[in-house]
């Protein structure tokens, strides 16, 4: 078998990261890991480089985007959002709401006629899920999100007023949820 499109951890590469073990107040630094999003497993490299994987309860781990530069902070499925199966879902936006996007991975395999080999196609899809008080629900599309948002607090109605949103683009979703949390 192989993989000739996509990968199934995230980030794809081994890169440095900071990992907080729940119940545990100190963070563990420059870490070489990567999320398996398909199987939920967190894998890491040891000081020889030895590959090892844990499924032990993770709080938060962060990674550097190592496009933007910017940090990337992913958890394992909220404690207080007992309707989602187990999974890692990346914080987008904390603050009076939670914004997280679950990242999904699909795998599908193709043998070539005349081929030996199996390959394998990965495909990568999302989701998303807000939290705020007792509120915890997935969100299919940016209007919903903006629905649920205007229930919790109407101030947010002229703010986003006259705008346009894309459920495709990650960046609106953070938007919206930025506007919100800005609200005083």
């Amino acid at each position: 078998m192989r993989i000739v499109e996509g990968s199934i951890f995230i980030p794809a590469d081994f890169t440095s990261s900071t990992i907080l073990i729940k119940n545990n107040k100190k963070p563990i630094n420059s870490v070489k890991a990567r999320i398996n999003v398909v199987d939920h497993t967190l894998h890491y490299l040891d000081d020889k480089g030895n590959e090892f994987f844990t499924r032990l309860p993770v709080e938060e781990i962060f990674f550097k985007d190592p496009v933007t530069g910017e940090p990337q902070i992913f958890t394992q499925t909220p404690e207080y959002c007992t309707t989602n199966k187990a999974g890692w879902f990346e914080v987008l936006e904390k603050g009076n709401v939670i914004l997280y996007r679950e990242i999904i991975k699909t795998v599908t395999e193709n043998k070539p006629y005349g081929s030996a080999t199996t390959e394998q196609k990965v495909t990568t899809s999302y989701k998303y899920l807000m939290h705020a008080g007792t509120l915890c629900r997935q969100v299919n599309k940016i209007n919903d999100f903006i629905a649920e948002l205007k229930k919790l607090n109407p101030g947010i109605e002229p703010v986003l007023a006259g705008q346009k949103y894309s459920d495709k683009k990650v960046e609106d979703w953070i938007s919206v949820a930025r506007k919100y949390n800005n609200l005083r």
